[in-house]
């Protein structure tokens, strides 16, 4: 079933759209899929990608995917919560997609197939990916009703698990043609860069959505450190330094917030450690630029975070 396209950068949210017309797309460094951007932007990359498709490919993934959370996190989230529902039931049920959206990932889908990849691990992948956008927005939702969901160390882990190894990881690998067995080498790199990293990185922001990543035992007032994120929230910073002298205010309110955030940072250097003393399997040269790139800004991230968060 081929789906007819109207122009890709269509798709774009209006706040996205310098990312599609420059090749800064550093505008935007914090988002959830810049390993995806990172690609299209790479003469090296395209150089040795061997198809075109497989690059438009990458980059409707990375669309769908902002496009989709945007909505949840930016829109009514009654709304962003239908919306996921019905991909989820057209991923899940292979019916006729209906929106923007759902042509695009049957698109996606359509060159897959032309390729030789295995489609269902594609649409399994974004199952994966966007379940955990929906539960983000029933989170976001009870917030703003005054209830805070909580999480336990070990749920923060399975989501992250389902989200960014079973969800993006498993994409990206399918997409570029990668066995899939050899992705569980990664974890160790995935705990690094999206369960530590991503987590502190984003802490001030996602806690003031009423998304607390933060398992109860470290915070003493989940209201009040809602509030206070939401005041510090409103501070820009274009720079990781500045992002990070802004965590530094928002964790000094607490010693509970303190210590979690030096066991995050411990926990992701160990893991950087184990990932990068391990022996991975072999990758086309493409993969190994993609995870160099999220290794080094990850390690990199890491080292600031103990000059600025430690001292």
């Amino acid at each position: 079933m081929r789906s007819k396209l109207k122009p890709l950068k269509d798709f774009y949210p209006t706040k996205r759209k310098s990312c599609y017309d420059s090749v800064n797309s550093f505008k935007y460094p914090f988002t959830a899929m810049s390993d995806l951007m990172m690609l299209r932007f790479s003469p090296i990359v395209a150089w040795v990608t061997d198809k075109l498709q497989v690059m438009r490919m990458y980059e409707m993934a990375y669309v769908v995917v902002r496009t989709v959370d945007d909505v949840a996190d930016e829109g009514d989230s009654i709304v962003g919560e239908r919306h996921l529902l019905e991909i989820l039931d057209f991923l899940e049920t292979d019916r006729e997609p209906h929106t923007d959206n759902e042509h695009l990932l049957q698109h996606i889908c359509d060159i897959a197939q032309t390729l030789g990849r295995d489609t269902q691990i594609i649409r399994q992948a974004f199952i994966n990916i966007f379940t955990c956008v929906y539960q983000d927005a029933q989170r976001r939702t009870s917030a703003q009703n005054g209830e805070l969901i909580w999480r336990t160390d070990k749920e923060i882990e399975e989501y992250v698990c389902q989200m960014e190894f079973e969800g993006i990881f498993a994409l990206i690998f399918e997409i570029f043609g990668e066995a899939h067995e050899k992705l569980e080498s990664f974890w160790p790199l995935v705990k690094a860069g999206r369960l530590h990293f991503y987590l502190l990185r984003d802490v001030v922001e996602d806690v003031a959505e009423g998304l607390i990543n933060i398992p109860k035992e470290y915070v003493c007032n989940g209201t009040e450190i809602i509030n206070l994120a939401k005041d510090l929230e409103e501070i820009q910073d274009i720079s990781m330094s500045q992002r990070l002298k802004k965590i530094k205010k928002f964790i000094a309110q607490s010693p509970g917030l303190e210590i979690w955030t030096k066991n995050m940072i411990n926990a992701g250097q160990t893991e950087l450690t184990k990932h990068r003393t391990q022996q991975s399997p072999t990758l086309k040269l493409r993969t190994r630029i993609l995870l160099w790139g999220s290794q080094r800004r990850t390690k990199i991230f890491f080292e600031k975070a103990n000059n600025i968060l430690l001292k």
